[in-house]
């Protein structure tokens, strides 16, 4: 067993006397190793032991060498806290007592999809941009719309306007997959084309100094970038022309696109200044030919996160649209003169939504029977008057036509 107790010539460094002979001996005959020793102090031959001491792997020592249970979850990467979770008693409330409606929105992708699943996506205002899904056309009602290069910008579908250069390209409201985009066409020696829109100041004031998601559908059949470039005006609601613009640029980036419709989106830091009204404008190069580049569902929103394109009622939509532009249907005027000398008459037509601005007049009016002259008396945010003169005493009559009242940044 042990031999700690043996005396050896060479441990003394002498001859061993006969007392020490005889105790080293009685040591071994004291030590040696017996059948009841075995399973007591001596391992017993086991072959499963046989089987651990041939096969363990680094591994299994790697375990079996740990002080303690801690140790041991440490080396298998199983440290409570760390790499598993530890015991929460509201966890297991939560496991327990989930309702399906709740479990529908713990596996929902993001907070859009919440909204979703809550039914909380149709309404909320959070889209800065005015008929970003281009389902409003009052200038032209689906029809195309020529743009004329090198022109000032021109309003096209409701709170858009658009430009070219190097050819006239046209513009039009389309439906795809039943919603509608707005559709640019070319022509051939077109060199680019431009589509914006400018927000009014108090409607964008919460933006200033803040992140905000600028996202859109586009394709095109020949383009394979799109340029984007946020403003803001100078002075409030004043931005000034495509040849003279009073704005500063706020950040511009690009859109790689195919001619598969795909959406699109990138964060832009809005400086605090920027209380004053920002304009968004998309550009891209030449559209020859029948080329074309078509644009849908456009957004600009606070946040770093694009959600889900906000559809809103169309009679609000159209109702926004109106505060800028509105157009007027025809009329017939009649006014019974009493005598001839100048006698007249005003006629008072309102407007649907009040405007912006006190509006600028287009469209025709029409001197009828025993009509000496018609003109617009006075025009307002909240409608306008027509003045209509008599030349006898007789029904005057006169029309008006196309009339249209525009207040657009």
């Amino acid at each position: 067993k042990s031999l700690t107790t043996i005396v050896t010539r060479a441990g003394k460094g002498s001859p061993l006397s006969w007392a020490e002979g005889d105790a080293n001996f009685n040591n071994l005959n004291n030590d040696k190793l017996e059948t009841s020793d075995i399973g007591v102090t001596v391992q017993a031959q086991n072959v499963n032991l046989q089987t651990i001491a041939n096969t363990i792997t680094a591994a299994g020592l790697a375990i079996l060498d740990d002080a303690s249970a801690l140790a041991q979850r440490t080396t298998l990467g199983l440290a409570i806290g760390t790499d598993v979770q530890a015991q929460n008693a509201n966890l297991q409330t939560i496991a327990t007592s989930a309702t399906a409606a709740g479990l529908a929105l713990l596996d929902d992708a993001d907070a859009a999809a919440q909204r979703a699943t809550l039914g909380l996506s149709y309404i909320t205002n959070r889209n800065a941009l005015i008929n970003g899904n281009f389902k409003i056309d009052q200038r032209n009602a689906g029809a195309a719309q020529t743009i004329t290069a090198g022109a000032a910008l021109a309003y096209t579908l409701d709170r858009w306007y658009a430009y070219c250069t190097g050819a006239n390209v046209t513009t039009q409201q389309i439906t795809s997959s039943g919603q509608n985009r707005l559709r640019f066409t070319g022509l051939a020696s077109n060199t680019a084309v431009g589509l914006g829109q400018r927000i009014e100041a108090v409607n964008c004031m919460d933006l200033a100094g803040a992140t905000a998601t600028l996202s859109c559908l586009l394709s095109s059949t020949s383009l394979t970038t799109i340029t984007w470039t946020a403003y803001y005006a100078n002075t409030a609601d004043t931005f000034g022309t495509l040849a003279s613009p009073t704005k500063t640029q706020i950040a511009t980036g690009t859109f790689t696109i195919t001619s598969t419709e795909a959406t699109y989106s990138t964060n832009i830091s809005i400086p605090a200044p920027a209380t004053t009204g920002i304009e968004i404008v998309f550009t891209g190069g030449a559209l020859l030919g029948t080329q074309t580049l078509t644009i849908g569902d456009v957004q600009l929103e606070k946040g770093s996160i694009r959600t889900e394109f906000e559809v809103r009622p169309y009679g609000l939509e159209l109702a926004l649209c109106q505060r800028y532009y509105e157009t007027l249907p025809g009329r017939s005027m009649i006014f019974a003169c009493p005598a001839t000398g100048g006698y007249s008459h005003t006629f008072l037509f309102p407007f649907k939504v009040t405007k912006r601005a006190v509006p600028s007049m287009s469209g025709t009016l029409t001197a009828g029977s025993n009509c000496a002259s018609i003109s617009y008396y006075q025009t307002n945010i909240d409608g306008l008057s027509v003045h209509l003169i008599g030349s006898i005493a007789s029904a005057s009559t006169a029309s008006h036509t196309n009339l249209a009242a525009s207040s657009e940044l």
